[in-house]
């Protein structure tokens, strides 16, 4: 096949000749579609960013639902590869769009399509587009959590004039504080963890700062377009008098956590220590309920909060490993410091005692004992004393110190981290410790979707492009997959529960009622979804594929079934070339 890029071809002899056949891999992008079409986004896209003229090949809207598609689908992938990964896949017939092909999606087309996002405004087009997915949806949002998380820059960036976003230095939740990168704060729904609102923040903001700017900014607009809206919940970043302030002056309560360190959380550590006889189980049902403990009402600048103190001995196993390690890193720390002021020597007393203050300072779980100073003397030059001895001079001063783990301070510092202080500002409700808990621990929802997003598959886990006003319309791209991978698992658990489906679990083992996306995109690709036939034949199918998936396609609607009829796909196939 010399000049020629390798495809599944397989030849086949009958009456008239041989037949070339072809075999299109479909995967999980007809689920993706389906749930496109349901939600309208595209055509929304399109109506909010729009480009018309007879130079168009493929609208905004369709590059977003393509891209999309393409992130869900394909790890490891960049812009760069759009085009390539589209020449054997049947988009035209997935975006409705008969005879679209790859080479509509070259690099000219992207780089247009994220300009035009960045001129609308990333979070206003976010908004729009999530506001319509709910209302699809029919969910009605009463509580939302916020969070952020970065991505990484590789390469050079620079400053744009006119735009806010800078990659910058910061605290990295990648681990790499070496790289320069970009924040997004997202708010998303408690109940359907679907994203509600995505900004996009220099890579040197704090917590504290941008979650107090996306409430003042954005949380009138979602009061405004979610009627029934009443708590925002976060970490300690969202407990600071200014938010709080802010949040409850527009008619909202706070449900958050207290900083460990903070004088109010230590006050309840304290009463907690002295009165483990008044925890209560806070699940009953639960073998394996925290304790939960009501502290009096307390104000954060002068705001009244009530305090609920929790003990999660299930945490133990966890807090153990992490504090451990962190008594061996000091230990290793502290050990070859004193190592150093021992074989490298300071040059007198008091630099050496400066040394060992500095290296001591920040010690937490480790003890040092015994340190000593021993002077280290030199003989000087020239002729020796009468007695014969030469004169000895003071040159450097030795440090001698033995390091170990306090056990004890090492378990105190476990079981503090055992506790912790959940305040809301909701004063007036008659809570019960379970309600209280159960909105702040939901606030792991949005935590779980940060972590599809560090999926390699989403191709801004590390980003390339040099523009920061693309990187932001980038990251809207992200986001708005995320979007779709929400709403797609909420409506297929919701389809699942209301016909009393399910799928099979790994390796066979029971039956899954409720699977998360990531698992039920697995066993789509482990069906081998694909269509195949002969181009300008009537010889086209798609593979028979289980039961259990062919009902789930058959209750979640026409939105979806279609994308699994052959016809649907004969004009791609028909303009095929060999």
């Amino acid at each position: 096949m010399s000049g020629r890029k390798f495809v599944d071809l397989i030849s086949m002899t009958v009456a008239d000749g041989p037949l070339s056949y072809r075999s299109m891999p479909l995967g999980n992008m007809p689920f993706v579609a389906g749930m496109l079409d349901k939600l309208g986004l595209q055509e929304l896209i399109d109506e909010l960013i729009g480009k018309t003229g007879s130079h168009v090949d493929v609208s905004n809207g369709e590059i977003a639902s393509a891209l999309i598609m393409q992130m869900l689908n394909v790890p490891y992938q960049t812009l760069c590869g759009t085009s390539e990964y589209f020449e054997n896949i049947p988009i035209g017939s997935l975006l409705g769009h008969p005879g679209l092909e790859g080479k509509s999606f070259g690099g000219a087309v992207l780089s247009r399509f994220l300009d035009s996002v960045y001129e609308y405004g990333s979070e206003r087009l976010f908004l729009a587009c999530a506001s319509q997915t709910v209302e699809k949806l029919g969910i009605s949002v009463k509580e939302t959590h916020i969070d952020s998380t970065s991505f990484h820059y590789d390469g050079e960036s620079y400053k744009q004039e006119n735009c806010p976003l800078e990659i910058k230095l910061g605290y990295s939740r990648d681990h790499r504080p070496d790289l320069k990168q970009a924040i997004s704060v997202m708010i998303s729904d408690g109940g359907s963890r679907i994203p509600l609102c995505a900004k996009n923040v220099s890579g040197n903001v704090n917590d504290k700062k941008s979650f107090y700017d996306i409430t003042i900014d954005t949380q009138p607009t979602l009061q405004g377009i979610y009627k029934d809206l009443k708590y925002i919940v976060g970490d300690n970043a969202l407990c600071t008098g200014k938010i709080i302030n802010s949040v409850k002056a527009k008619g909202m309560d706070v449900v958050s956590r207290l900083a460990d360190h903070s004088c109010l959380s230590k006050e309840c550590f304290e009463k907690g220590k002295g009165q483990k006889t008044q925890f209560e189980d806070i699940f009953p049902d639960d073998e394996q309920t925290p304790l939960g403990m009501w502290c009096d009402d307390c104000e954060i600048d002068g705001v009244k909060v009530k305090r609920l103190l929790v003990l999660n001995g299930a945490l133990r196993e966890k807090k153990t490993r992490t504090i451990s390690r962190k008594a061996q890193n000091e230990l290793e720390r502290l050990t070859k410091g004193f190592e150093k002021l021992e074989s490298n020597p300071c040059r007198c007393l008091a630099d050496a005692q400066k040394a060992v203050a500095e290296l001591t300072k920040k010690v937490k779980f480790c003890t040092v004992d015994n340190i000593s100073y021993e002077d280290v003397f030199k003989n000087t030059r020239g002729r020796p004393k009468k007695d014969g001895k030469k004169e000895e001079v003071l040159v450097a001063v030795k440090v001698h110190a033995a390091v170990s783990i306090n056990k004890e301070t090492v378990d105190k510092a476990i079981a503090q981290e055992m506790m912790y202080v959940i305040v809301t500002t909701d004063t007036e409700r008659n809570w019960t410790m379970a309600e209280l808990l159960g909105v702040y621990k939901r606030q792991s929802v949005i935590e779980r979707s940060w972590r599809v997003c560090k999926d390699p598959r989403f191709f801004v886990d590390s980003i390339y492009l040099k523009k920061p006003s693309r990187i932001d319309a980038l990251l809207w791209l992200m986001s708005l997959a995320l979007l779709v991978y929400s709403a797609l698992e909420y409506y297929l658990r919701r389809t699942m529960r209301e016909h009393q489906l399910s799928i099979k679990n790994l390796e066979g083992k029971g039956r899954n009622e409720r699977p998360t996306l990531m698992r039920f995109f697995q066993y789509v690709f482990n069906n081998n979804l694909s269509i195949v036939g002969a181009p300008h034949t009537d010889i086209l199918q798609i593979p028979w594929f289980n039961e259990d998936l062919q009902n789930i396609i058959r209750c979640m609607g026409p939105e979806w079934t279609r994308y699994f009829n052959k016809e649907t796909y004969r004009g791609a196939f028909n303009q095929m070339t060999f």
